[in-house]
């Protein structure tokens, strides 16, 4: 699904493209506030409400932007080996520790001391990539409705997470950076951020697909 958000700003994604796509696909859901990037937390909320009400059978929740090349064979890999002990208490992704607030005013991740007091944020998994047992989603999605906002959706998950004492499983195969590709090299890549390109990035799916079915072949 495609979380989508619209408060009549004129942006590419005009309402006649949402609801073509929408009628073609079924695929989007939509709320009402403007899509910008410091309405992410508001988004990953979206998300994860429609996810807890109309998913309830779903094992796993994956949540990834739309410039990231995955790689399903390998997330498949990946969460059966996620334990059913850890099915009500973990998420998955690229964890990262030790994060201090930006102070500086003119930063564009310029956090106020009145909006996080803190000097350090909780561990957190990076956004654009990560995975939520169905089970841990609930719980999660609960907490938020207790937990103030703040403009930093990764960060905002990692506050729940943190008051829930929520376990983070770090996967080094996630990459919130754009890892250069290679066709060798990508083969244990789980995700990668940076393919902008949708040409380049159904070139590096055809050719991963490819290799996983040749190997299953054999």
């Amino acid at each position: 699904m495609f979380c989508h958000c619209d408060a009549g700003q004129l942006h590419f994604c005009s309402p006649m493209n949402v609801c073509c796509v929408l009628q073609d696909f079924g695929d989007i859901v939509q709320q009402f506030f403007e899509d910008s990037y410091f309405n992410n937390t508001l988004k990953l909320m979206m998300g994860f409400q429609w996810a807890v009400e109309y998913c309830i059978n779903a094992r796993f929740l994956a949540f990834f932007d739309d410039d990231y090349f995955v790689n399903i064979r390998n997330v498949v890999s990946m969460l059966k080996n996620v334990k059913p002990t850890e099915f009500s208490n973990t998420v998955i992704g690229y964890v990262w520790n030790n994060a201090m607030p930006f102070r500086i005013r003119y930063s564009k991740w310029y956090i106020s001391l009145a909006e996080y007091p803190y000097r350090f944020f909780p561990p957190y998994v990076t956004a654009g990539s990560f995975f939520v047992p169905m089970m841990t989603a609930e719980r999660l999605y609960a907490a938020m409705q207790f937990t103030k906002i703040i403009r930093f959706d990764d960060v905002f998950l990692g506050i729940v997470a943190w008051k829930l004492k929520t376990q983070l499983l770090h996967n080094p195969n996630l990459y919130f950076y754009q890892l250069p590709y290679d066709v060798f090299k990508y083969r244990k890549v789980v995700a990668s951020h940076g393919f902008d390109d949708q040409e380049f990035l159904y070139k590096a799916w055809k050719e991963q697909t490819e290799l996983d079915s040749n190997n299953n072949a054999h």
